[in-house]
């Protein structure tokens, strides 16, 4: 819709108008780029509070040289590339900001008002995407699909018909590329373990082993996900899945280790972490600091909290105790209630058994 609307106002057939009407239709391109984002509900749900835009702001620079460079090589994938582990050298932003100053001043330059109005249509479609990008961080290239028209007007007004060379220079660009990003659009593992290979960060590292984890490879799967809470920042997006991971694999000493990660990262102290943590603690025999930690919680009724409160005051002999805590169980069964707690106190009693040996990755 949005080259339909420019094209009438800029092409020879129209007898190539001058004035407020071709740039009147880049407005009404832009208008409608934003508007069919909006009415698609690509906007972001939410709307950027002060810190993110302070974030953003901090790495404007970073963020702009690597849009810049993405658009003269596009390569390596952006899968992996995130704002929050967005650091790259100084001598990058530098080039990256060179280039894409130098060649904006080219473009008008050579392009005159029109090359200038094509670029201020691409600074405004990726107005948008700012938004986004402040508050999810994540830096797809997608972002840069409708302001490369604008990208593209500015470029064609500059070169027109002296630099014929320029047309097979780019094409052979886009075929290397393609060359290159083929391969890792096999699998979500391939796509993202080539992003890991470029980008070795906690986001990375957390996206590979979600893949593996759904693939059941739980050593490789549980030391990525502990690789990622030891990032500098820590990744917490994945605290969770770091402490359910060796808990689901029975590597229980890895697991009581990603309590203690998950202490360092400083990961939010809800009810899902504090019950994890607590059953992890449980597994092992550790009951007052599993108590210690689900008697943090705030829902009362939270079936996992009180799991591991009942386990523990059975495993001090206080029945009564246990049949509080089932009874402020919410949706769960006696029935499940009691194997889940049985199942509770038999792991821990293996775990302590003299002749138990824990296996761990």
């Amino acid at each position: 819709m949005s080259a339909g609307s420019s094209w009438p106002w800029t092409s020879r057939g129209f007898g190539r108008p001058r004035g407020w009407p071709r740039y009147a239709a880049l407005g009404l391109a832009a208008s409608c780029w934003i508007g069919l984002r909006t009415a698609a509900g690509i906007d972001p749900a939410t709307t950027p509070d002060w810190s993110h835009w302070r974030f953003l702001l901090d790495r404007l620079p970073a963020l702009g040289a690597h849009y810049t460079l993405k658009l003269l090589w596009p390569w390596p994938l952006t899968t992996g590339d995130t704002l929050e582990y967005l650091s790259p050298p100084l001598w990058k932003v530098v080039l990256g900001l060179g280039l894409g100053l130098g060649g904006a001043i080219a473009l008008v330059a050579r392009g005159g008002r029109l090359a200038l109005a094509g670029l201020a249509f691409a600074g405004l479609s990726f107005a948008p995407s700012l938004a986004a990008i402040a508050l999810r961080g994540q830096m797809g290239e997608r972002y840069l699909y409708a302001p490369l028209g604008g990208v593209a007007l500015a470029l064609a007004l500059s070169l027109r018909g002296r630099a014929l060379w320029f047309a097979p220079a780019f094409a052979l660009v886009s075929v290397l590329t393609l060359h290159q990003r083929l391969p890792d659009w096999q699998s979500g593992l391939e796509l993202w373990a080539s992003a890991l290979g470029h980008e070795v960060n906690g986001y990375t590292q957390a996206a590979v082993a979600h893949e593996l984890n759904n693939r059941g490879d739980g050593p490789r799967a549980c030391s990525l996900f502990a690789a990622a809470l030891q990032d500098d920042p820590p990744y917490t997006t994945i605290c969770e899945n770091a402490l359910r991971c060796p808990l689901r694999y029975g590597y229980l000493d890895k697991a009581v280790e990603a309590v203690a990660l998950s202490d360092a990262a400083r990961c939010e102290q809800d009810d899902v972490i504090l019950g994890l943590q607590g059953l992890i603690f449980a597994h092992v025999g550790r009951w007052d600091e599993a108590v210690a930690r689900v008697e943090q919680g705030k829902n009362q009724t939270d079936p996992t909290l009180n799991l591991v409160r009942a386990a523990a005051a059975r495993q001090a002999g206080d029945e009564a105790g246990y049949t509080t805590r089932r009874a402020a169980a919410a949706g769960v069964s006696a029935e499940e209630f009691d194997e889940h707690a049985a199942r509770l106190l038999d792991a821990a009693a293996r775990y302590n058994a003299p002749e138990s040996a824990t296996i761990s990755p």
